[in-house]
């Protein structure tokens, strides 16, 4: 084996770093695209993915990228917003869907992702989907940035990050977290090792331990099923 290719979600840096050192002879890569753009938009690979694992990379060619605000305009470079992809390859709409392409594409033909990131030195960094931004008393809360954290402790295998209704506060993140065989925590420990690098209230405010978490047979994960059980489940303010 010489390469492997991924796409549909973003590597944790931790993921990145421990397959390089398994398999330094490997050349490993990344992507992000959709079929709208007939997955064509933006990869890393090589060595670039070993020094800037948290990034999904330069746009390829042909393809630009531009991060928007809520109100459509272009935002300065280092600016969280909505990503819009634009090439020669995007879709040229919805079959028999009018109103669908048209919250999709604006005029110029210029893709609406429904994803937010980043832009710097013209690598993008990806946050999360549209839908599964937290919204905390007023911040923004990306979960991705707090799923990259339990990953890295030495007893976790697995962790997914979603919003829970609270009263007060709109919504609190909570963590699914899949330990390592024969490792144990508690949820506290987990809440610990977050503490040390994240924000306090990026810092989960509920722990649920499983044996494993949904994931499709293509490999990505159901946020779907772990939200409905949030509701479920859902823990008081």
């Amino acid at each position: 084996m010489r390469s492997v290719g991924s796409g549909g979600a973003v590597f944790a840096p931790e993921l990145v770093r421990a397959l390089h050192t398994r398999f330094p002879a490997i050349q490993l890569g990344n992507g992000y695209g959709m079929s709208e753009t007939m997955g064509l938009g933006i990869q890393i690979g090589g060595e670039l993915f070993v020094q800037v694992p948290e990034s999904v990379g330069p746009a390829q060619l042909t393809t630009r990228i531009e991060i928007r605000g809520d109100d459509g305009a272009v935002l300065p470079e280092g600016d969280i917003g909505e990503i819009y992809l634009h090439s020669p390859s995007v879709f040229l709409g919805y079959w028999d869907d009018l109103a669908a392409t048209a919250a999709a594409l604006d005029e110029d033909r210029w893709y609406r992702t429904g994803d937010f990131g980043w832009v710097s030195a013209g690598m993008l960094y990806l946050e999360s989907r549209r839908r599964d931004l937290i919204r905390r008393g007023g911040e923004n809360i990306y979960p991705i940035e707090i799923e990259n954290r339990p990953v890295e402790h030495p007893d976790i295998a697995d962790a997914a990050v979603v919003g829970v209704d609270h009263a007060e506060l709109g919504q609190e993140p909570k963590a699914f977290v899949v330990v390592r065989d024969g490792a144990v925590l508690t949820a506290d420990q987990v809440r610990a090792w977050c503490t040390a690098a994240l924000a306090s209230f990026k810092v989960p405010a509920f722990v649920e331990f499983r044996e494993a978490l949904p994931y499709t047979r293509t490999g990505k994960l159901l946020k779907s099923e772990l939200e409905r059980a949030a509701r479920v489940d859902r823990p008081g303010p």
